[in-house]
């Protein structure tokens, strides 16, 4: 009879799951035209140079006013001159380099009649059509309209009066500073060029002198971008000034003063430097300062009539940092179980910071002074605010729905300015999703593979063994032993 043996045989299964982890990269920003410059301006200063200014401003202290502003300026905002009597005796485009001003400033005379139509309509004529662009017409008079006859005389004024319309149209603002003691009329026509325009009127003495009036135009109506400083009483006077931060391309620092300024100067370390000096006023033009301190000494009968402010200018480059992050949703019910995998919603982290765009400070907002700052901006033109912590703006988006964005800031509540090329586009490339891997059965196939083999030997030879026949033979009769008997 075959007997026969069953060897019974488990199954072994082994499953790896691998999942990917969040991963961190630096994005170059492109670099674009800048958008967001809405305080970008051009200022017109419209001077009457007609005779009877040399009684007003014998001093042409109008001039040195002029002069103030025009070197006092911030970078981004254009000036530019129309000095009228009977005709048109000077204008100054935008364009004109500080050597032409100087000239054409120190060769004025005051001499004929009040042809303000002409001037006004010049100005208009010179300014741009650019979008976005404040403008202003600063003007300084001594008079009403006035020219050799009554026919000329009324041309003019019908012509002022259509360039206010004009400049209403344009938002022109125009502001009129009434030189001397003569425009005591509060009711005169050429007054109408302020307040059609909104602009505003300033009265020497009244509203103090011209070089106040001119502080005030700049600091307090056009609003560009500035710092008061505070003034001590030194020898003289002094002021120490200490920039937020460093790596500025361009400082300016400017003086004021009702009684005049005398032996200005100035202690500080930069790549290029300047004084500029007036009857009442200074300017301190500093470029790439390499020190945060400068200290600038002066002159004058009376400190407190003295006032300043800074203009501080930054050359930037934009420099992104982008991690990305994961979070899972659900898993899917609709895959076969062993093909179930997790569904996640991605997300990316923005860190924007402000680099000196000649390398020599790698955070310009990595200060104090900075630390809290709310920065507007807008993201594919949605507006966001955020707040300046560590020297970088922060800011966390979804983007299973977008692989780019464009990102402009919005500077201009700050006290200095900063040139940022913009928008600043973001193009993601997140890492791939984990995905569950199929098991490898090749390892448990080889050892069911020798198993089987294994079993089917040890089989194979229990199979033989078992139909072994064995023969047993008897022995011959001859050889067996004799019977008993």
């Amino acid at each position: 009879m075959r007997k026969r043996n069953y060897f019974p045989f488990c199954r072994i299964v082994i499953l790896v799951l691998i999942l990917g982890i969040g991963s961190s990269i630096s994005v170059k920003a492109e670099e674009k035209e800048p958008k967001f410059d809405r305080r970008d301006g051009e200022i017109i200063f419209l001077l009457d140079t007609s005779g009877s200014m040399n009684v007003q401003d014998k001093d042409k202290m109008t001039i040195d006013a002029i002069r103030q502003a025009v070197y006092g300026m911030p970078s981004n905002w254009r000036t530019g001159m129309v000095a009228y009597n009977t005709d048109i005796q000077t204008r100054l485009p935008f364009e004109s380099e500080l050597e032409q001003w100087e000239s054409e400033l120190s060769t004025l005379e005051y001499s004929g009649y009040t042809n303000a139509g002409e001037g006004l309509r010049q100005a208009m004529e010179m300014f741009s059509k650019e979008e976005g662009v404040s403008r202003y017409i600063v003007m300084f008079t001594d008079g009403e309209i006035d020219m050799p006859d009554s026919r000329e005389k009324e041309k003019s004024r019908k012509l002022y009066e259509e360039m206010t319309r004009l400049a209403e149209d344009e938002e022109v603002k125009i502001f009129i500073v009434a030189v001397g003691s003569e425009l005591d009329d509060p009711e005169m026509h050429i007054f109408d060029g302020a307040e059609v325009t909104n602009g505003a009127i300033y009265w020497e003495g009244q509203s103090g002198s011209l070089s106040e009036i001119m502080y005030r135009i700049l600091c307090d109506r056009i609003h560009f971008q500035h710092s008061t400083i505070g003034v001590t009483d030194g020898s003289g006077g002094s002021l120490y000034v200490e920039t937020p931060s460093p790596g500025a391309e361009h400082l300016k620092i400017c003086i004021t003063s009702r009684q005049g300024l005398q032996n200005v100067g100035a202690d500080y370390t930069a790549e290029t430097g300047r004084i500029i000096s007036g009857k009442n006023f200074a300017v301190v033009d500093i470029g790439r300062p390499v020190e945060k301190g400068i200290k600038v000494q002066f002159e004058t009968p009376e400190i407190s009539d003295v006032s300043a402010y800074m203009i501080a200018e930054y050359e930037t480059v934009p420099k992104v940092e982008v991690t990305y992050r994961r979070e899972s949703v659900a898993e899917s019910e609709q895959l076969p179980e062993e093909e179930t995998q997790e569904i996640y919603k991605h997300y990316a982290d923005i860190k924007i910071r402000l680099e000196d765009s000649k390398g020599k400070n790698d955070n310009i907002w990595d200060q104090p002074c900075y630390e809290g700052k709310e920065i507007p901006f807008w993201v594919n033109d949605i507006r966001k605010t955020g707040i300046i912590q560590k020297g970088y703006i922060s800011y966390s988006v979804q983007i299973d729905e977008i692989d780019a964005l464009e990102i402009n800031f919005d500077t201009n509540e700050l006290t200095e300015r900063f040139v940022l090329t913009q928008p600043i586009r973001i193009t993601f490339s997140p890492p791939p999703d984990p995905k569950p891997e199929k098991p490898d059965y090749r390892p448990l196939w080889v050892i069911l593979g020798s198993l089987a083999v294994a079993a089917s030997v040890i089989l194979f030879l229990w199979i033989k063994k078992s139909r072994t026949t064995v023969i047993y033979m008897a022995k011959p009769l001859s050889s067996r032993e004799p019977a008993e008997k």
